[in-house]
């Protein structure tokens, strides 16, 4: 994976990312949009071809850097959440 910053400022942060799954950065746009500082979010892959996608957020409040490492966390958590209750219900099943 490779991350490039294009802006970043108080109130943005775009990047591009390339050679990296699309999936994770879509949990932490839904998870961006939830919240009250940001004021717009968004994912833009240009071409479907290529492994290479731009992430843009505006903030209302706050810092977008601190904002975006914060909804990563909260993916990260989700994510292990997820993971936890796959396992509680498999080791019922067996």
């Amino acid at each position: 994976m490779e991350i490039e910053i294009n802006n970043i400022s108080k109130e943005e942060i775009e990047l591009t990312i390339k050679e990296e799954d699309i999936a994770i950065y879509k949990l932490i746009e839904e998870i961006a949009n939830n919240q009250k500082e940001v004021e717009f979010v968004a994912i833009k892959k240009a071409d479907h071809l290529k492994p290479e996608f731009n992430f843009y957020m505006k903030v209302k409040t706050g810092n977008a850097k601190d904002l975006l490492l914060n909804y990563i966390e909260e993916a990260e958590k989700n994510l292990e959440n997820i993971l936890d209750q796959l396992e509680k219900a498999i080791s019922k099943k067996e």
